[in-house]
């Protein structure tokens, strides 16, 4: 994923309308003292967490025939680390480093950032003789931002805040999400939209960015594909202001959950309902049977349901569950069936509320399959097989078959560095049985644990739906 500049927006925000606002709140009085505050916070938790640890080098995986190299940073702050009142910023810091590490580096391949909820990744990809243009980058990557004017941060703040508006409210797969997070969430951290609160970000200011960029940050640095031992000198030099960075991906559910009714949102823009059915994900220790599981309900959701064709940019795959993202949650979505044209005078289509509840019986067939048929010998080999195809990397200087081709880079960076950020040992899903997966899935999928949530377009003139 390459990050867009600001040029590349298509609905760039106006810098000149947001410096105005900005100048104007920062005019407000307490605000330097609210910045100055909350860079001492984050300081002294973070002098408190990280106490009498050392700081871990960099990992460096050289890759055979590369034709390229990528390097990439983890800070360990995402989406659900921000204080409620700053719920956003996460992503706001990381476009502000990427912005940092472009302006010191020289030309680079590709770069980019993503942020999850406990953790912001940004990355370059640069040519195999460009070691000291990676380090550089890296190294920008933990300046204090006062190379960044106003504007730039103003402008990194508007995307993020569009960002988090338009999940918790446009995209229907992010719509139930939220709802879900909030449902199952109780009072953890994560009981808030997955991108933030739009208002709560766009409330932020550069002073504020700029003292969370001044605090020494938890991160964990790796590069891979052509590179040598002395990349790892390079990377080790650039990163000393790196604080340490322990393994995380502890979030759970842990407030007990009884069935209650299903939410319905209304939306302008969908044309069909959406359906949603969530359920808290294991703890850690069994987080590698989860894994299983899950790409066996995967597989089945295609061979029984099959996509009906917009559900990816809805944002509502079957499944959305990752063993790398460490998900507390995981959700299966359905869309249900395309509307169709209502004739004058014909009769027998349909209504919103037919298909909805149609849709929703779709997804608990798949779910009771799940809950009573055990995986077969098959289905548990393409489980692993999938896992594994996603999730190993090569042994240093072994080959790789992505290694010719750089547009594969950063998402291997990523999977090298949330491996590790949440404890993801592939090997771990080689000794899962079959047993395992169905008690598995038979105790997170049962019905009392359930939380149904649905988007459901309103109702048109003219449109219906096929009688099913």
């Amino acid at each position: 994923m390459t990050a867009l500049r600001p040029s590349d927006d298509p609905r760039g925000a106006n810098p000149a309308g947001l410096r105005a606002r900005r100048l104007a709140a920062a005019a407000s009085p307490g605000q330097d003292t609210r910045a100055r505050a909350a860079g001492s916070l984050l300081a002294g938790v973070l002098a408190l967490a990280l106490a009498g640890r050392a700081q871990e080098a960099p990992t460096v995986l050289p890759v055979a025939d590369a034709a390229a190299a990528t390097v990439g940073v983890l800070f360990a702050q995402g989406f659900d680390d921000d204080p409620e009142d700053r719920a956003g910023l996460a992503a706001v810091l990381a476009a502000a480093r990427l912005a940092q590490g472009r302006r010191a580096a020289g030309e680079l391949l590709a770069s980019g950032a993503k942020v999850g909820a406990d953790y912001a990744i940004v990355f370059a990809v640069v040519g195999p003789d460009q070691r000291g243009d990676a380090a550089a980058f890296v190294r920008a990557l933990f300046d204090d931002g006062a190379a960044l004017d106003d504007d730039a941060l103003e402008l990194a703040i508007a995307r993020a805040a569009l960002a988090a508006d338009d999940a918790e409210h446009l995209y229907p797969g992010d719509v139930l999400r939220t709802r879900a997070r909030r449902r199952l969430g109780g009072g953890a951290p994560f009981a808030r939209p997955p991108a933030g609160h739009a208002r709560a970000c766009s409330a932020l200011t550069p002073a504020e960015v700029r003292a969370a960029l001044a605090a020494r940050a938890p991160a964990r640095v790796a590069a891979l594909g052509a590179v040598d031992p002395a990349w790892t000198r390079a990377l080790a030099a650039a990163t000393a202001a790196a604080a340490p960075c322990p393994p995380r991906g502890q979030a759970a559910c842990t407030a007990r959950w009884r069935q209650r009714a299903m939410t319905e949102d209304r939306s302008e823009r969908a044309d069909s309902p959406y359906v949603a059915a969530a359920v808290a994900a294991p703890v850690r220790s069994e987080r590698a049977i989860f894994a299983v599981a899950a790409e066996v309900a995967r597989a089945r959701a295609f061979r029984q349901l099959r996509l009906r064709g917009r559900e990816l940019f809805a944002r509502a795959p079957f499944l959305k569950w990752s063993w790398l993202e460490a998900d507390p949650i995981a959700v299966f979505f359905r869309r249900g069936a395309d509307p169709v044209q209502v004739l004058p005078g014909e009769r027998g289509r349909a209504t919103v509320a037919d298909e909805l509840a149609a849709t929703r019986g779709e997804l608990e067939s798949l779910l009771d399959d799940l809950r009573r048929r055990a995986p077969t010998q098959d289905e548990l080999e393409a489980a692993r097989e999938a896992l594994r195809g996603r999730l190993l990397l090569p042994a240093p200087g072994g080959e790789a078959a992505w290694s010719e081709e750089p547009a594969t880079y950063p998402g291997r960076i990523q999977v090298l560095l949330l491996r590790a950020h949440h404890d993801v040992d592939v090997a771990r899903s080689a000794t899962v049985t079959a047993a395992q997966v169905q008690a598995t899935l038979a105790a997170a999928l049962a019905e009392e644990r359930v939380s149904w949530h649905a988007v459901v377009p309103r109702p048109r003139d003219g449109l219906g739906y096929p009688r099913r």
